[in-house]
């Protein structure tokens, strides 16, 4: 086995490692999701109507979703608010 060879294997092994546990993240923040797109949820920030979720894996806390959408009486202006921020459902 050569060096290289030996890098490149390991290399699969990380990345192989690293999609599945992106997998059981998304699995769990997904389960743990009580919203869906169309949804009306407010942060202290703003309030939205979500037109899209996705997933954030932060390395020091739970994965959790971020819902992206328009926010309401803002002439079209889109923002963000994290799972962890909504204050109402």
């Amino acid at each position: 086995m050569t060096k290289e060879y030996y890098l490149d294997l390991i290399e699969k092994e990380v990345q192989q490692h690293e999609a599945e546990l992106f997998n059981i993240k998304e699995a769990y923040a997904l389960a743990h999701n009580p919203y869906k797109e169309g949804d009306i949820i407010s942060s202290d920030e703003c309030t939205i109507r979500i037109e899209s979720i996705s997933i954030a894996t932060p390395n020091d806390a739970m994965p959790c979703c971020i819902y992206f959408g328009e926010v309401l009486n803002s002439n079209g202006k889109k923002d963000t608010i994290w799972q962890t921020k909504v204050h109402t459902k």
